[in-house]
């Protein structure tokens, strides 16, 4: 009786060992499994995170990408206007020396009238400057401003 309540004392035992064995293993698994459920969750949430940093950054990129294109629009439409302007300046030098050319052979012509045959000294050293300035213009430009030859215009002019 005595080995019967040992064994059966020792069996008592083992199946509280296996008991308790089996308990600690699935208490282990489901620590295991929430380990790893939770670090899934994060990792997603870290993943979640960074996607949500990298579309910001790309928005801003997007944002930063249209405003230098409007920038480059503003400039480029800036370059056609100066463009316009200086050639409309060109333009009014161009009118400005042809009105002063139309003025100059009027003023020869009344010279011719009256039988002068050329400028007086006084009057060649006053407009010589804007002479050679018509006669560059109409060099440049391909233009006659004058029919008077502008050798016979400034043929006594002192050099």
């Amino acid at each position: 009786m005595v080995k019967q309540a040992a064994a059966s004392k020792g069996d008592e035992d083992e199946r509280i060992a296996n008991e308790q064995t089996r308990e600690k293993e699935a208490l282990r698994d489901l620590q295991d499994r929430e380990r790893k459920e939770r670090t899934k969750a994060m990792t997603l949430e870290v993943a979640d995170y960074v996607k949500m940093q990298m579309e910001a950054k790309n928005y801003k990129k997007t944002i930063h990408a249209e405003v230098k294109d409007i920038q480059g629009g503003i400039l480029t439409q800036d370059a056609i206007e100066y463009e316009e302007v200086e050639k409309e300046k060109k333009l009014a030098k161009v009118r400005k020396d042809r009105e002063f050319a139309v003025e100059l052979r009027k003023q020869i012509a009344d010279v011719a009238a009256r039988k002068v045959t050329s400028m007086s000294r006084e009057e060649a050293a006053i407009n010589k400057k804007k002479m050679v300035a018509i006669m560059k213009a109409e060099r440049d430009y391909g233009l006659n401003f004058s029919a008077v030859s502008k050798e016979n215009a400034l043929a006594d002019q002192p050099e």
